[in-house]
């Protein structure tokens, strides 16, 4: 009943608006021999207004996931570019249980919305959408030291998660976007992973090759 009701409301509104201007013509010109000229704004503001909320419930007037996909792997770059900051300064990669408040020591200006993902719909204060790599906390080389060992293109840093505050992750990730979801790895690019692949990519920390 409701999916009906919806449907009239969406046939009918925009012919409510056309009928309404087309109406203004003709009150205007009768010389007060026809009334309703305020009926009719109403009805076409009225009208307007459900067209608005029907194509906006149908999600017209909002972004494309891949629109949405985009601005997240943007928040992922400036997250990899925090994470290498503070590897630079600390010798060393943030604790798991603290990463995200390390990367809003080195985005200041950003804030908490570069960790939000756009794809979410819950977008509540306090909150991150991604999840860092667990194998990395409290790992004692930068950024740059950790690539000399071949894995940069390979090692992933960030993924997408489900809501948490510094939440970490092994081998998993929220597919939430087209059935993948987005990756984080250490040379700075970010790519979109199908779900089933995600445990493959390379999530372990490879040794430090001994000094000669």
């Amino acid at each position: 009943m409701c999916g009906v009701a919806g449907i009239c409301c969406f046939v009918t509104a925009p012919l409510g608006v056309l009928f309404g201007l087309a109406a203004f013509p003709t009150v205007s010109a009768s010389r007060g021999g026809l009334r309703g000229h305020g009926l009719a704004a109403t009805g076409v503001i009225l009208s307007s207004l459900i067209t608005a909320f029907q194509f906006s419930s149908l999600g017209l007037f909002r972004p494309s996931e891949k629109a949405r996909m985009a601005a997240c792997q943007g928040n992922l770059r400036q997250i990899g570019q925090a994470l290498e900051s503070y590897t630079i300064q600390h010798g060393r990669f943030p604790q798991a249980s603290s990463w995200c408040d390390a990367v809003l020591l080195c985005l200041p200006d950003q804030g908490r919305d570069v960790l939000k993902c756009p794809s979410t719909p819950r977008r509540t204060k306090g909150e991150s959408h991604y999840a860092y790599n667990r194998k990395l906390s409290t790992l004692r080389c930068s950024t740059p030291e950790l690539a000399a060992r071949g894995v940069a293109a390979e090692l992933v840093v960030v993924v997408d998660s489900l809501p948490g505050w510094n939440r970490s992750a092994y081998k998993s990730a929220d597919a939430r976007h087209t059935g993948g979801a987005n990756v984080l790895f250490l040379d700075g690019h970010v790519k979109w992973v199908r779900g089933e692949e995600v445990p493959k990519v390379r999530w372990d920390v490879p040794p430090a090759v001994p000094a000669k």
